[in-house]
């Protein structure tokens, strides 16, 4: 059955923004990595599968899924061999630093949040980030669809702890039937957003995770 909801939560990586290739794929080129930007971008998925696991989630925080992430990332277009594997972790990691990586608006997000907006439908943001997420969607452009962003830094708690959906509810004056949230890694959207009685929708663009029990959506244009 569709899910519907007066509220919809987005995830922000992977969901509204992602990381910029050309400058991912300039970075590892630094340490003698050559991955173009289409190969990183046809490896995202696959990376995000292969870390969507629960030892992942529950070992780490959002520094280290977004070092594993990244780790996948390059396995998944082809290097191997360890000490190739950290140069690179450390290109890129210094790159971020440098400025946000994940500033690429996706495609076709600005039509969904403003097809949804034109419905009055209610939009917050609940991302596990660094600090950055405000300055990172209104630079992106998207910050105005939004009435909260709520940054895991800030917060002081990361998905999937149902707190961080408490708070936001909270904000927002609303409760768990009132939402529903899309992200797009099962062990930390689908598992958080249950956990606090939330409806989660699983972004699943290449159709790599028909074996979850969630509703999946290709795209948000299927919102």
């Amino acid at each position: 059955m569709p899910v519907t909801a007066p509220v919809i939560s987005f995830d922000a990586g992977g969901v509204l923004v992602f990381p910029n290739w050309a400058r991912v794929s300039a970075a590892l080129a630094t340490r003698g990595i050559a991955i173009g930007p289409e190969a990183l971008a046809v490896a995202d998925a696959h990376a995000k599968l292969a870390m969507d696991q629960p030892r992942e989630v529950s070992t780490t925080d959002n520094a280290g899924h977004g070092k594993a992430y990244f780790a996948e990332l390059m396995k998944a277009a082809g290097v191997a061999d360890a000490p190739r594997l950290a140069a690179g972790l450390e290109a890129v990691r210094h790159e971020n630093r440098r400025r946000s990586l994940w500033e690429s608006v996706g495609p076709g997000v600005v039509e969904a949040l403003s097809a949804l907006r034109a419905r009055a439908i209610r939009m917050i943001v609940v991302s596990n980030s660094d600090g950055r997420l405000g300055d990172l969607l209104r630079d992106a452009g998207l910050a105005g669809f939004f009435e909260l962003l709520v940054d895991s830094a800030h917060a002081g708690v990361e998905k999937p702890d149902p707190r961080i959906f408490a708070h936001a509810m909270a904000a927002i004056g609303a409760s768990p039937h009132d939402l529903v949230h899309v992200g797009d890694f099962y062990e930390i959207d689908v598992i958080g957003a249950r956990a606090s009685g939330i409806a989660p929708i699983l972004l699943d663009p290449c159709d790599l995770h028909g074996f979850r029990d969630c509703t999946r959506i290709r795209s948000l244009a299927e919102l």
